[in-house]
């Protein structure tokens, strides 16, 4: 979950690249809305904060009208479950301080996102503001972010090798992580003339509100 990704110089690397700027123009057009949700079920909102804070930014800055709510609804992986496939050490082990350093990071960004959305909500740009967290007991393998119940970004986590260092000591750990701030979101409109691209936004939605609602329970951050 560092954001780190292929070296600048590869195909890898551009098309990541693209897909971010894709997912910023997306986010753009989303804030627009007279109302504006977000349902998102990812390993961490670290993206999605930064872009909600340029969000924030615009509003305040009166380059777009401020919209009249902003509902957002995120599920993330519970970090007391010592089931969770990652992060998780490379030899299998479940290492209470992994699941500690990803709760951190978790809550750092939730707060982040919370408090853009409620800046806007306390300086009276937007009356109605609502932020609510909810976890669950495993990783999850895909990255979904559902845009005013009109638009999904879907990407897929992939696990990749890297070293940590964890406290007390600084000791050096080898893990397995999905490094999603790089990865490829792909979008379905429910506007979009393409087959099937209503659907798969249709079945990301109900994905969404099940999990929510049977699987998900409250956050204490």
């Amino acid at each position: 979950m560092t954001g780190e990704g292929s070296a600048p110089g590869d195909a890898t690397y551009r098309y990541r690249w693209v897909a971010d700027e894709l997912r910023k123009e997306i986010l753009d057009e989303a804030f627009e809305a007279t109302e504006v949700t977000l349902d998102v079920f990812s390993m961490t909102i670290e993206s999605l904060a930064a872009r909600v804070s340029d969000q924030k930014s615009r509003i305040v800055a009166g380059e777009i009208r401020p919209p009249r709510s902003i509902t957002a609804r995120l599920i993330l992986p519970d970090t007391q479950s010592p089931n969770l496939a990652m992060p998780r050490r490379t030899d299998g082990t479940d290492d209470p301080r992994v699941r500690e350093r990803l709760r951190g990071i978790l809550q750092s960004h939730a707060t982040m996102l919370r408090e853009s959305l409620f800046e806007l909500r306390n300086r009276g740009f937007v009356p109605e503001v609502s932020v609510d967290v909810r976890l669950v007991a495993f990783a999850p393998q895909l990255e979904l972010c559902i845009l005013n119940r009109r638009l999904a970004l879907q990407g897929f986590y992939a696990a990749e090798e890297g070293t940590i260092r964890l406290p007390p000591d600084g000791e050096e750990v080898a893990i397995f992580d999905a490094y999603g701030t790089g990865a490829a979101l792909f979008p379905y409109r429910a506007a979009d003339s393409a087959p099937g691209q209503a659907g798969i936004l249709h079945a990301a939605q109900e994905f969404f509100d099940s999990t929510w609602k049977s699987l998900a329970t409250g956050a204490d951050f």
